[in-house]
């Protein structure tokens, strides 16, 4: 439904359950906004949304929660953002930070591509996270979530995302989503043979 009919205010908290998507048709302030697995929302052109606080969720059941900002609308946050990206098994993962100012968490162990010199140089945690290059995230537990949250007035990651990419030899780059929503590759892109041939999953 639209955000306009709920009757919110600065003071409100809304939480978007899976399977709902919620479309911001006006300006809108919370104070809290929760997307839970499955739940979506969209930030149409021109629109603002001005939160304290967001959270997107993700878990075995429903898949991840999704904030959509479209280009010409903003968002606003004046706390943390905070995004949950469910791991099912202990193997590696890719993943690459959704929010700026991210840190690797506790629970995990990281790796990242160093393609001149053609190694996987592990992670500390604590150390701060890329938006747009992968790392290899190994969870210690099956079934747990790694949690990014903003540091220092971060914010979810919107717009360009520039990620610098060398080459040497036969080497290759791992470049991660750095959105909190599914990215979708054009038709255009990914059926150019010149593209395909330099892409792998």
């Amino acid at each position: 439904g639209n955000i306009s009919g709920l009757g919110l205010t600065s003071t409100s908290n809304l939480t978007v359950g899976n399977g709902v998507e919620v479309t911001l048709d006006d300006n809108a302030t919370l104070l809290n906004l929760e997307i839970q697995a499955g739940g979506k929302v969209t930030n149409t052109s021109g629109k603002t949304l001005t939160v304290s606080n967001i959270t997107i969720n993700s878990d075995a059941t429903n898949g991840t929660g999704t904030y959509i900002e479209t280009d010409g609308s903003t968002l606003t946050t004046g706390g943390t953002a905070v995004v949950n990206q469910y791991l099912g098994t202990t193997r590696n993962w890719y993943v690459s930070p959704p929010l700026s100012n991210a840190k690797a968490t506790t629970g995990f162990t990281y790796y990242r591509r160093d393609e001149t010199a053609a190694t996987w140089p592990s992670v500390t945690v604590g150390a701060s996270l890329t938006p747009g290059t992968g790392y290899i995230a190994l969870p210690e537990t099956a079934g747990t979530a790694i949690t990014f949250t903003t540091e220092n007035g971060g914010t979810l990651n919107t717009g360009n995302v520039p990620v610098t990419l060398t080459k040497s030899g036969s080497g290759f780059n791992l470049i991660g989503n750095p959105y909190p929503s599914h990215l979708t590759w054009t038709a255009a892109f990914v059926n150019d043979p010149t593209n395909t041939a330099l892409i792998e999953p």
